[in-house]
């Protein structure tokens, strides 16, 4: 369901690089050529790996924002 979330964003390249990844996934099982689909998935992973590790840094630069501002007494025109 997060992947869905994260399709929608307005990232264009990485939308595309999923939808290549997609396609290539479905041949390799359409050929039954198994070593492909293998590395296929092991891509899939890194790829979901890395978009929720830039999500989960976002979100923790965030909070950091906050707790700098709350701290601090900073307005947020100050912090950016």
């Amino acid at each position: 369901m997060n992947i869905l979330k994260t399709f929608k964003k307005n990232n264009a390249p990485q939308n595309l690089l999923l939808i290549c990844m997609i396609l290539a996934g479905i041949w390799s099982l359409i050929q039954l050529n198994w070593q492909a689909f293998i590395a296929w998935g092991c891509c899939f992973v890194l790829f979901v790996m890395f978009c929720f590790q830039r999500d989960h840094s976002n979100y923790l630069m965030d909070q950091l924002r906050e707790l700098r501002r709350e701290r601090l007494g900073f307005d947020k025109e100050d912090l950016e």
